[in-house]
């Protein structure tokens, strides 16, 4: 749940994870292409290409469109290739992610776990103006003024502007590509519809979720009769459930490039998610690194015989590891504090990571400044 407010709902850090994706040439020329096929298919090209040619050429008239429509996608990959094209499909991109989280959000908890007939749409009508500017120069295109379109435009309006414009009617979607539909991730498999509904659920009860997972973790503890015994439970079931969150993270990530067959879409999702899942893989191995710690130390420290016995022998060990940490204290605050600033270097800025680096450098403080301190005075000369 963290994560996902941290991450998944973020519009600017799913922007970055899609400008990342547009780095792979794959993903730049399926866009470029998805373009101009909306460019040949506002503008009647091999019309115009029979205009002009002459009449014992019109056998040839197909591969010139085939050629017409290779160097006007060329123009197009160039133009993504540029940064303020790129700004406007990252800035797109936004628009989009922002209309999904309204969908997702629904109407609460009351509206239940599943998004019924959800759809969400890129609109890539000023890609497909700057496609028509280069089919004009190629001199494909009627010589007519090209709208320029901004990125907070509604597509039904600049749809019906470029259907003016052009002098021929446009068809309902032109110029939009879908980038979500619910409904799609049912007929996909269980494991993407399961992954939906848990966006689904964080999405409309992040707020609950935290509060009842705190509550009932002190509660279990306040109203045990063993609580070190329920310490050691909650610790290796959380490290068990956290094991098994991470095995359906890898999972969805494998599996969400198969929602599309062509290869740039299938590059773009990969890239995508395997981005944004990164900082989550990580969150869950520390989770676990801290889970088994917490399960050892409650394990050691409960009253089972074979506590007992470990204490029994490891108590003149641990009196002299406590006179060591004791004496260098110098040594143990350093250490904390390099320990802290290397969780944040591996897992980022993210919320699980930032308490464990607090926790480290909580350590580290109490080391230097704790009670039982003593500076030792420099000897009188």
């Amino acid at each position: 749940a963290v994560w996902a407010h941290d991450v998944l709902f973020d519009p600017s850090t799913v922007s970055a994870a899609v400008e990342r994706a547009l780095d792979e040439p794959e993903v730049t020329a399926a866009l470029a292409a998805k373009a101009t096929d909306s460019v040949f298919a506002a503008v009647d090209v091999e019309t115009r290409v029979t205009e002009i040619v002459p009449q014992a050429l019109s056998p040839l008239v197909p591969a010139l469109v085939a050629g017409a429509h290779e160097a006007v996608q060329n123009e197009l990959e160039k133009a993504l290739a540029t940064e303020a094209t790129r700004d406007l499909v990252v800035t797109l991109v936004e628009r989009s992610h922002t209309q999904l989280m309204r969908l997702l959000e629904g109407e609460g908890l009351s509206g239940g776990l599943s998004v019924q007939d959800g759809e969400v749409t890129l609109n890539l009508l000023p890609l497909v103006a700057i496609g028509l500017r280069s089919a004009q120069d190629l001199g494909l295109s009627p010589d007519v003024v090209i709208p320029t379109f901004t990125v907070g435009g509604d597509p039904a309006e600049q749809r019906a502007e470029l259907a003016t414009a052009l002098g021929r009617d446009l068809p309902d979607g032109f110029g939009e590509l879908v980038v979500y539909r619910s409904d799609a991730l049912a007929e996909r498999g269980e494991t993407l519809a399961t992954a939906q509904r848990a966006v689904v659920v964080v999405r409309r009860s992040i707020l609950a979720v935290l509060v009842v997972t705190a509550v009932s973790f002190i509660a279990t503890l306040l109203l045990a009769r063993r609580r070190g015994r329920a310490l050691l439970v909650l610790a290796l079931a959380s490290v068990a459930m956290t094991v098994l969150a991470r095995a359906l993270i890898r999972r969805v990530t494998e599996k969400a490039p198969g929602l599309v067959v062509d290869p740039g879409g299938r590059a773009a999702i990969r890239v995508t998610v395997n981005t944004l899942a990164a900082g989550l893989l990580t969150a869950f191995a520390l989770v676990i690194v801290v889970g088994l710690v917490v399960a050892l130390i409650a394990f050691v420290r409960g009253d089972n015989t074979a506590a007992a016995r470990l204490r029994g022998s490891t108590g003149s060990a641990r009196g002299s590891l406590a006179d060591a940490v004791r004496s260098h204290r110098e040594v143990v605050g350093v250490a904390s504090f390099v320990v802290a600033v290397v969780v944040i270097a591996v897992a980022g800025l993210g919320t699980a990571s930032m308490v464990i680096a607090l926790g480290f450098a909580a350590v580290g403080a109490w080391s230097w400044w704790g009670p039982g301190r003593r500076d030792v005075a420099a000897p009188s000369s």
